[in-house]
């Protein structure tokens, strides 16, 4: 079940706009992160129907900047890949 404040966070963050007018819903979501995700190898099917599930489920939820981006050309997934960072504990 999804709440009216989830929802609306997940409107405005994470849904796009559907040629029709309309917003993507969570499992429209859903399956656009994980098919933009699997596209660049030949995964198994059942595999990627799985994942979906999980995700449509709610029993894993990718970080937002994957479900705001992902299937967008040239998306931007990551925070932080060009910082330096130091392998140490002060670092």
């Amino acid at each position: 079940m999804q709440s009216d404040f989830s929802k609306t966070i997940m409107e405005l963050r994470y849904s796009w706009v559907k040629s029709d007018g309309t917003k993507e819903t969570w499992d429209e979501i859903a399956n656009r992160v994980v098919d933009n995700i699997f596209s660049i190898r030949r995964v198994n099917k059942d595999i990627v129907d799985s994942v979906k599930q999980i995700i449509r489920e709610r029993k894993f939820i990718p970080g937002g900047r994957f479900l705001a981006q992902c299937g967008r050309p040239f998306h931007q997934v990551n925070n932080c890949f060009t910082l330096i960072a130091e392998d140490s504990r002060e670092g």
